[in-house]
């Protein structure tokens, strides 16, 4: 069974928000960074 999500709906749209709207002009690295999440993480959410 897969683990319950550790981040709630509202931070998972909102990350996957910013990744879009950065996205050709910053990495997905640093994206992850100001999220304070893994890379993977960020990956995982839909991003």
């Amino acid at each position: 069974m897969a683990q319950p999500w550790k981040y709630s709906a509202e931070f998972r749209s909102d990350a996957i928000a910013l990744w879009r709207a950065s996205a050709g002009r910053r990495t997905f690295k640093d994206v992850a960074a100001d999220l304070n999440v893994n890379p993977g993480t960020l990956q995982d959410l839909g991003a």
